[in-house]
């Protein structure tokens, strides 16, 4: 194991820049296991213990791990949304009245709402339910980071129009909205599909769908 001192000379505020300074700022061990160091400096130090094959190009990484540890955990809530959106011919056939508001419709659109105000997913004021979402499924057991990046990806029989996918940046005491266009892949089986809600590419959320679309 090998001990590596990084220094930070950012203001208060800004992120942290590390810098390797071990081989200029000597170590001492006390008797007491403890290590000290004497510094000239006004900075930010990390003294971090690692084995001997991660030390080279170990920065990047410390940085990403420094960034992670202070980003501060969140209890929030999730809930999935869908609409009904018709095509072009069936707007065309309901303004002449072949067709009823209700009818069958090959696209549809799915949200998905994380938040940390409470029950904010149940609001029958909040903006899904003015522009006629109807709720399909929520969870209020989530712990989400600060700042966190969600990639929201849907699978099953139900793609997403959108090829670039769908992802949302978490910000607390905000309601974070995302909002995919599907269809179904195959018109033999229904509309099922999985919702998977990942962070880093690991699955923190999944739910299971089924939307009444016919074509």
């Amino acid at each position: 194991m090998t001990l590596m001192l990084l220094c930070s000379m950012c203001e208060s505020g800004s992120r942290s820049v590390w810098e390797n300074v071990t081989e200029s700022t000597p170590l001492t061990r006390t008797n007491t296991g403890c290590i000290e160091f004497n510094t000239v400096v006004s900075a930010a130090f990390w003294l971090v213990h690692l084995p001997k094959w991660m030390v080279e190009d170990s920065i990047p990484m410390l940085d990403k791990l420094f960034r992670n540890i202070c980003r501060v955990p969140y209890r929030a809530s999730l809930a999935i949304f869908w609409r009904k959106e018709d095509n072009n011919q069936q707007r065309h056939s309901n303004e002449n009245g072949n067709m009823d508001g209700d009818s069958e419709t090959s696209e549809a659109s799915v949200r998905v709402l994380v938040y940390t105000q409470e029950d904010r997913g149940h609001d029958p004021h909040c903006l899904e339910t003015q522009e006629g979402f109807k709720l399909l499924v929520s969870s209020s057991d989530l712990v989400i980071n600060h700042g966190t990046n969600l990639d929201i990806s849907i699978k099953g029989n139900l793609y997403n129009l959108q090829e670039s996918g769908a992802r949302l940046r978490f910000q607390p005491y905000h309601e974070n909205r995302c909002t995919m266009s599907v269809r179904r892949s195959l018109t033999s089986i229904s509309a099922a599909g999985n919702i998977n809600i990942s962070s880093e590419e690991v699955v923190i959320y999944t739910a299971s769908i089924v939307l009444p679309i016919k074509k």
